[in-house]
């Protein structure tokens, strides 16, 4: 696609300019606890090389937030490389389990600055690679899906919307989680276009892989489910037997599952106890817990995509739903994909109309599929 090119070039732009923003202060509290969840099991382990030290340096975080542990602590890697190599180990070593007193002022006080500046650029510098990984697989979504000017359309869409750059521009879990939710949807269009096997067990794991990123990344489980639903209404065969498949289901869900605990640090190490409470406690409690004013859910869905999209694009995206689904009727080829890009898209906006409140970055997962049924509805016309 001699577009594409283009496309991504003005993504890696967007998304990296001014990357380096407030370094080396941090952009968000998550960016901080996450870099300082990453330390500390470091430390632990250069002070006291053993599997005690890095079961209670895993186990000290302040929440355990899953893959986005390992994903710090290779960014934090270089940067821990180079201080052991230099002989100053010590700055890592040092940490211990520090106090929160202040936002952890005292450690940040403590730790040269060029430790900060160089292990939030890394992470940053990941997220800005996720955000790419995104967009690029946006654009293979739409292209699969309709064609390759939905693809280009609904890539390009996603690249000028407001809350996804700001996302990019800032460490954490929610740029990676859209990248692997993205990618199990490109894999479980194959499954729902080819019916093979593969493509559905990759689909189970990258959803797994989403899950153990960011809790709310679940719906990617119905998205599992209705894509084979799909696969059987679309086989020559009989739909019921291509349907009752348990061999596939349940390998599909062990993969799944295996890759959601693998992705769980605390799990690793033995911390099931902190993993049951982040799962089924704490993910519970956040659809009751106020973080913001009382007010309508609808309030607070206007708010995250007024803020998130600007509202010339998000009158857009309502138009480009309404049209994508009117014509699924019509449509022959792609309506398969349009199907589960809606309902994956319907079961996100379910899940946080049982919140109390939530915020943009909440809604992150939503924005590239409503720039592809946006781009959909716009290469209809």
């Amino acid at each position: 696609d001699p577009y594409l090119p283009y496309i991504m070039v003005a993504a890696t732009l967007l998304a990296s300019f001014w990357f380096f923003h407030r370094v080396p202060n941090f952009a968000t509290r998550d960016e901080k606890d996450r870099l300082i969840d990453a330390m500390v099991p470091i430390g632990r382990v250069l002070a006291d090389p053993s599997f005690e030290s890095l079961q209670n340096g895993v186990t000290w975080s302040r929440v355990p937030f899953g893959a986005t542990l390992y994903l710090f602590a290779l960014a934090l890697l270089p940067v821990v490389v180079v201080a052991v190599a230099t002989g100053r180990a010590e700055i890592f070593t040092s940490v211990g389990y520090p106090g929160p007193a202040f936002g952890y002022y005292g450690l940040w006080a403590s730790t040269p600055e060029w430790v900060w500046t160089w292990s939030i650029a890394f992470v940053r510098l990941f997220n800005v690679a996720f955000a790419l990984g995104s967009v690029y697989l946006t654009y293979r979504l739409g292209t699969a899906v309709v064609d390759r000017q939905t693809g280009r359309l609904a890539a390009t869409l996603l690249t000028l919307t407001f809350g996804f750059l700001t996302i990019a521009h800032e460490g954490g879990e929610d740029m990676p989680a859209l990248f692997f939710v993205l990618l199990a949807l490109n894999f479980l269009y194959v499954y729902v276009q080819r019916g093979e096997r593969l493509p559905f067990y990759a689909g189970a794991a990258c959803g797994g892989a989403a899950i153990a990123f960011k809790l709310t990344a679940a719906p990617v489980v119905l998205a599992v489910g209705v894509a084979h639903a799909l696969q059987a209404l679309k086989t020559d065969g009989d739909p019921l037997r291509t349907l009752l498949a348990p061999r596939l289901l349940v390998t599909g869900a062990t993969v799944g599952l295996v890759t959601i605990l693998v992705g769980f640090p605390t799990f690793m190490v033995g911390g099931f106890d902190q993993m049951y409470a982040r799962i089924f406690e704490g993910s519970v409690s956040r659809t009751e817990w106020p973080t913001g004013p009382d007010a309508p859910i609808t309030w607070w869905f206007l708010r995250g995509y007024f803020s998130g999209m600007g509202l010339p694009l998000f009158l857009a995206s309502v138009a480009g739903v309404a049209a994508s689904v009117a014509g699924l009727r019509r449509r022959r080829e792609g309506r398969y994909g349009i199907a589960l890009v809606f309902v994956t898209l319907v079961v996100y906006v379910g899940m946080f109309s049982q919140w109390h409140d939530f915020r943009v970055h909440h809604l992150l997962p939503t924005f590239p599929l409503l720039a592809l049924l946006t781009a959909n509805a716009l290469t209809d016309l």
